[in-house]
């Protein structure tokens, strides 16, 4: 079932003017996607045996009118996280009264002085003794708050691998979102603290969600703001004490900060990388990876010797990779592991750069052929688009201007949520190179260049943002 169906089926004739409905509808969430998140966020400050866990029942009832408002404080700020607002009023809820609870441990102490009555300076240790108790209690539930059940992080980790996974084949628009909820839920436990013990776990799942998140900044043409994710996953690979993330995530680094400073600042970046995942018994696909980041910016730069040596150190380390065995990303799979058709892709435009058009014209073909025939959830239409787009390209060079069209048609064909930033970039090259003087006043320059330049400008309501 669909998430509208089940939030069209759990509606229980919940008030129209509703508040609350009215955002979670907008949010497109179920009743029982808020209870998780707000649950989720309850148990990370109080525990798995929390007394504040919500139903859906309760949520009903808000929704109707009911219960004018959420019991408890904690209550309210977990439906305000799960729902992403910052104040109750946004919600239609009165304001809450301030009423102090007192700790147990603080009642049961007050208890004691007010039995002992005024027995002057021999309560002095039992006072001390009462603020103690009190204090230790406190101390002990901000612990508990702090600490990551298994079963949750064994939730984060399969979101994780499911929304990994669903980034290669579906439009970013759709795992966007989800990709933010799986943030800002395992971003409680970083806000909270976390136990000594429990740290390397937890920095690496947020390491690893800020990778795909720099790489969603990539697609988006926001390489700027994929530089922030980026920064932040190295923080927590290093945290975690993590060579293979730290390879990973400065692999994408080098990726981003080729469109920011070029391709010279990017190999700096690769060479760091190459030296971590080197002293890594599993360094994974991103060996295999860091090789074909490092083509393509040797050929950017011109350096065709160092492109051509690292073509062939990736075919090496794809070998490799049955000796040294997965890495923990690897596992994770999707847009965090690495197989050979998207190495054929990313090998295959350097070829080209070579003035090799002959042989990237057959990696992008064995690229796509890849892609199309393997496994539904492994085929990227991004890649795919981009080594139609380099069969193009192959073939301009020789003047096949038909051999051309033929190639670049599946790629405007592509709805406007596929339409990544990458993909554009490529066409516009594409377009650059048929205005040269030999193209001009041809009939099929003139049209693929039209259809470029119409697939660049949809209309304003469904370009990707």
């Amino acid at each position: 079932m669909s998430d509208d169906a089940a939030i069209s089926d759990s509606e229980d004739h919940a008030s129209e003017d509703n508040m609350l409905t009215a955002m979670r509808k907008a949010r497109g969430m179920s009743r029982g996607q808020v209870t998780d998140a707000a649950n989720a966020y309850i148990r990370a400050r109080e525990g798995l045996n929390s007394a504040e866990v919500l139903s859906e029942g309760v949520l009903g009832k808000l929704e109707r009118g009911e219960h004018k408002a959420p019991r408890g404080a904690l209550r309210r700020e977990a439906l305000r996280h799960a729902l992403g607002v910052d104040t109750d009023a946004e919600l239609g809820w009165p304001a809450l009264r301030s009423v102090v609870k007192t700790p147990a441990a603080v009642r049961v102490a007050a208890g004691a002085r007010e039995r002992a009555g005024t027995a002057g300076d021999s309560l002095d240790l039992d006072s001390i003794l009462d603020e103690a108790t009190s204090g230790v209690a406190r101390a002990a539930s901000i612990t508990e708050a702090r600490t990551v059940s298994s079963t949750a992080l064994r939730t984060y980790r399969s979101r994780l691998a499911s929304l990994s996974t669903d980034f290669v084949h579906r439009p970013a628009e759709e795992v966007g979102p989800k990709l933010y909820r799986l943030w800002k839920d395992l971003s409680v436990h970083l806000e909270h603290g976390l136990r000594q013990h429990q740290g390397r776990e937890v920095y690496l799942v947020a390491g690893m969600i800020c990778v795909v998140l720099a790489h969603l900044c990539h697609v988006r043409g926001r390489p700027h703001q994929g530089l922030v994710h980026a920064e932040a996953a190295l923080l927590w690979a290093r945290d975690a004490g993590h060579p293979e993330l730290l390879g990973w995530t400065l692999g994408t680094k080098a990726l981003l900060t080729g469109s920011t400073e070029g391709p010279v600042a990017a190999l700096q970046l690769i060479e760091q990388a190459k030296d971590i995942l080197r002293r890594s018994p599993r360094p994974g696909s991103g060996a295999v990876r860091l090789a074909c980041y490092e083509a393509r910016f040797s050929a950017e730069a011109g350096q065709r010797d160092r492109g051509l040596a690292a073509i062939r150190a990736s075919e090496d380390a794809t070998e490799a990779l049955g000796r040294s065995g997965a890495a923990d990303l690897d596992v994770i799979g999707g847009i965090l592991s690495l197989g050979e058709p998207k190495r054929a892709s990313l090998c295959a435009n350097p070829y080209l750069r070579f003035d090799l058009a002959e042989r990237a014209e057959q990696i992008a073909c064995a690229a796509i052929t890849g892609f199309l025939t393997g496994p539904a959830e492994q085929r990227s239409y991004g890649d795919v688009a981009l080594s139609q787009l380099t069969v193009a390209q192959a073939r301009l060079s020789a003047g096949n201007l038909d051999g051309v069209l033929n190639a670049v048609q599946p790629v405007l064909a592509l709805p406007p949520p596929q339409r990544i930033a990458p993909v554009r970039e490529q066409l516009g090259r594409l377009a650059s190179a048929l205005s040269a003087p030999r193209f001009l006043g041809t009939a099929e320059a003139n049209e693929i260049r039209q259809e470029i330049t119409e697939f660049q400008n949809p209309p304003a309501a469904t370009l990707p943002m």
